[in-house]
């Protein structure tokens, strides 16, 4: 929940101009601002709070005591409140700051422990909604955990709003019986309340929208209906936080009908893969099979087969939503554990001693690309050399993912 002051400047710098910067209240503006009741002593580590000046401390054995913040917000909306301390090893761990905002009231607990040294802590205590003035405040009392509580400085900064990256679609290339799922990832400081699917179809002028659901951490999915053959669909994703800030993703569209164009090869294969790459989701050094788009169109591997016998080549089908991008790579991973993670992981391994590796389209029958061995050595792969244009040849040089090098095996 933390954050090191230096990291806090840096996100504060980078808050829209339409909105305020931060404001903030420190111990040592005084009444309105900030105001105690109880027993509260200023420490003598001189510089120690925020700004290099002083802060106030009392205890969990002293009267009860409370200190509070009282900014003057400019204009009303969603603002996120930080708490700034210096940490201790007498602290406690259990600080009760209770943040009043237009909704109500909200009690968060912040652990004060740590060491002393080192830059000032700035804690978030979430994002509210507060009205213009000084009516929005934040009370810490020593009413939590056993030990010291640290009252210094109170930062409110204007709420950020959600963000929609990682917009996908599939088919990529749809057809007019198609419909299409387009998701999204959507992270917000506080809590997301709704996202939003937007589009409209030309000619005609018709437009839609459905709601997207969760389907994953932070990922959200929606579906397109069909749409006529030749008919251009433009979308973006739109979120809206529990405070109400809005943001959308740029407009993507595509045109029912069209198909990409683009041209897959399998550039590289490791057969036996001992210390040469670890796949990103579970560190196993597992065979690998690269990928290789010539473009100029991403291509759309979904449903495409994929596949250790050149007699089998639906042994196994690219989960939907694959892509590459033109001119780039794909490590595929066939270790057998078939799961889709930070990288893709076939059905099945390859066999060093002598297998094949297939890239097949189903709905032409064609057998897109192909390679076969016989007896493949540990950590050497089988490579175009000249890169993607040459024959297949065995290299002690690996580069998943990168162009291919020739080397032989010293003698």
């Amino acid at each position: 929940m933390g954050r090191l002051l230096c990291a806090a400047l840096f996100l504060f710098a980078s808050v829209s101009a339409a909105k305020a910067m931060e404001i903030i209240v420190d111990d040592s503006d005084g009444p309105p601002a900030y105001t105690e009741t109880g027993h509260w002593t200023t420490t003598n580590n001189t510089g120690a709070g925020w700004n290099g000046t002083l802060y106030r401390y009392t205890s969990s054995s002293r009267v009860p005591s409370t200190a509070t913040w009282r900014p003057e917000l400019p204009e009303e909306g969603a603002w996120e409140v930080f708490a700034i301390f210096r940490r201790g090893a007498d602290r406690t761990s259990r600080a009760p700051y209770t943040v009043h905002h237009l909704d109500g009231s909200t009690v968060v607990e912040v652990d004060q422990t740590g060491a002393f040294s080192g830059d000032l802590e700035v804690a978030s205590l979430g994002a509210y909604r507060f009205a213009t003035g000084t009516g929005g405040h934040v009370v810490l009392s020593n009413a939590g955990g056993s030990g010291v509580y640290i009252a210094d400085a109170m930062m409110w900064v204007p709420d950020t709003p959600p963000e929609v990256t990682e917009v996908r679609w599939w088919p990529l290339y749809p057809k007019a019986d198609d419909f299409v799922t387009v998701s999204a990832s959507v992270i917000d400081n506080g809590q997301v309340d709704s996202v939003r699917l937007h589009w409209s179809v030309e000619p005609g002028g018709g437009t839609g929208e459905a709601d997207a659901l969760p389907s994953a951490d932070g990922e959200y999915t929606a579906a397109l209906p069909p749409q006529p053959h030749g008919s251009t669909v433009t979308f973006h994703v739109e979120a809206v936080d529990t405070l109400g800030s809005a943001a959308r993703s740029d407009d993507f569209s595509y045109t029912v009908g069209e198909t990409g164009d683009w041209k897959v090869i399998i550039n590289e294969v490791m057969a036996s893969n001992s210390f040469t790459i670890a796949e990103p989701d579970f560190g196993g050094f597992d065979d690998w099979v690269e990928l290789y788009n010539f473009g100029p169109d991403t291509a759309d591997l979904s449903g495409l087969g994929f596949s250790d016998r050149l007699n089998n080549p639906t042994k196994w089908h690219f989960p939907a939503g694959t892509i590459i991008p033109p001119n780039e790579y794909l490590l595929v991973w066939c270790n057998g554990n078939d799961f889709v993670g930070q990288a893709i992981h076939t059905s099945f391994s390859l066999s060093a001693a002598g297998e094949d590796a297939v890239l097949y389209d189903p709905e032409t029958d064609t057998i897109l690309d192909a390679i076969s061995w016989t007896d493949l050595p540990t950590d050497v792969s089988l490579a175009r050399i000249p890169n993607l244009t040459g024959e297949f040849v065995e290299t002690v040089e690996p580069t998943p993912g990168k162009p291919n090098l020739f080397a032989e095996r010293a003698e």
